[in-house]
């Protein structure tokens, strides 16, 4: 609560800001979630965005929006199994994820192009949650055995997070097309608990209790685009 108050606030003190000049636009972009190219499992999500920038001089700029996308790759830290943590090596849950944003904007002209760095603070909101069984069983299972759930709980909530990334981009007055890359890094809290039992090819060799008061969701991976704007 207190990050969404200090989020809200920084709109505020900003929207008093002088402006030197404004402009606004779509993005679209794929992003490889962290899941998809360390384990191997996931997918890549499609995603598309608008935003705002105000422009505080030539260098430096304050672009503000959000982004849409349908995430098959959110990956779950901080579960226990009993009193083992549980390494998750799949993604457990799958959303529909809205993604707001506020960032500081350097940019270095050169000539017709623009280089520009920038970094600041996210947040996201899953419209929909779907846990994804089959992988949280899996990573669940002991050698040589598969495990079903009895059981999932979890909660939905409010997560936040940080963005980085550089920018090469065009402008064609009042057009500006660009190309992007980013890092995010995102999460929430989870409070997952889970009942499960394993079996073996021959008999049902256990089961267990995963408990997550701690756990967290994330977001966590590299994101690619093109974004087009026109300034006012």
């Amino acid at each position: 609560m207190k990050k969404a108050v200090l989020l809200i606030a920084v709109v505020l003190i900003l929207s008093s800001v002088p402006v030197y000049s404004e402009e606004a636009g779509l993005e679209f972009s794929v992003f490889v979630p962290e899941s998809l190219y360390l384990h191997g499992e996931g997918t890549v999500a499609l995603t598309s965005g608008f935003g705002t920038s105000w422009a505080l001089a030539d260098f430096i700029e304050i672009p503000i929006g959000f982004d849409y996308m349908k995430l098959h790759g959110m990956m779950v830290e901080g579960v226990t199994n009993g009193s083992t943590a549980v390494t998750a090596s799949k993604p457990w849950f799958m959303s529909d994820c809205f993604i707001p944003y506020i960032t500081v904007k350097l940019n270095l002209g050169l000539g017709p192009l623009t280089l520009s760095a920038f970094g600041g603070g996210a947040a996201f909101w899953n419209a929909t949650l779907t846990p994804l069984r089959g992988f949280i069983a899996a990573d669940l299972a002991p050698s040589g055995s598969v495990a079903g759930l009895s059981s999932l709980n979890y909660k939905n909530n409010f997560g936040f997070g940080w963005l980085t990334g550089a920018e090469i981009s065009v402008e064609v007055h009042p057009v500006t097309i660009g190309l992007f890359a980013e890092y995010r890094s995102l999460s929430s809290a989870l409070e997952l608990s889970a009942d499960y039992v394993s079996a073996s090819s021959t008999a049902v060799s256990g089961s267990g209790s995963l408990s997550g008061t701690d756990s967290r969701l994330f977001i966590r991976g590299i994101a690619g685009g093109i974004k087009g704007s026109l300034s006012f």
